[in-house]
């Protein structure tokens, strides 16, 4: 992942929502010494948009190494899309059920990573809440990762005052289709 990708999210977070991040400065540093002997899977829930974004903000404003991200490919979006891809993104398939050769590939890519003492973080959910609560976990990268030598995993959670992400959560919660995210929406969601 980018510094200066980054460094955007800080401003972008900044400018539209309270900067105070509580941290557990004691797991915080069992997490420095983990990652210096290991590669790390990242394990995180998905309430909002904001949990990768506050991870990352964390991860380098206390100068810890910033992790591959496996996303959904719906994220994959125009002008984003490459930014994104270039900063450390790894853009998944949510289905892949019947692709033998693009799962022996990103089988092999998470083995590599790991051999490299690389680090990585996905939704354990597979995509955002529409509750805010968290969801039933889907097993597809966690499936690979138990072929892959030896990893440790970290579970991450972030919790909020309040969801930024309610006003969406309840038109869905009242029947309305998940609507495909938009350039207008990424740039919305931090005023």
């Amino acid at each position: 992942m980018s510094t200066i990708f980054v460094e955007g999210f800080k401003l972008l977070t900044n400018a539209g929502f309270d900067n105070k991040i509580d941290i557990n400065y004691k797991e915080l540093k069992r997490l420095t010494e983990l990652m210096r002997k290991d590669s790390v899977a990242f394990v995180s829930s998905h309430k909002s948009y904001l949990d990768l974004v506050i991870f990352l903000i964390v991860m380098k404003k206390h100068d810890l190494p910033l992790p591959f991200i496996f996303s959904g490919d719906n994220l994959n979006i125009p002008i984003f899309g490459n930014i994104f891809k270039n900063s450390g993104i790894i853009f998944i398939k949510r289905n892949s059920k019947d692709e033998y050769l693009y799962k022996v590939v990103l089988k092999y890519f998470i083995s590599w990573l790991r051999k490299k003492k690389y680090h990585f973080i996905w939704s354990i959910e597979g995509g955002r809440s529409r509750t805010g609560k968290i969801l039933n976990p889907k097993m597809g990268i966690l499936k690979y990762l138990s072929d892959v030598d030896y990893i440790k995993y970290v579970p991450v959670s972030i919790m909020y005052d309040l969801i930024p992400d309610l006003d969406y959560m309840a038109v869905e919660g009242y029947g309305k289709d998940k609507k495909q995210e938009t350039v207008y929406d990424t740039i919305s969601y931090f005023q």
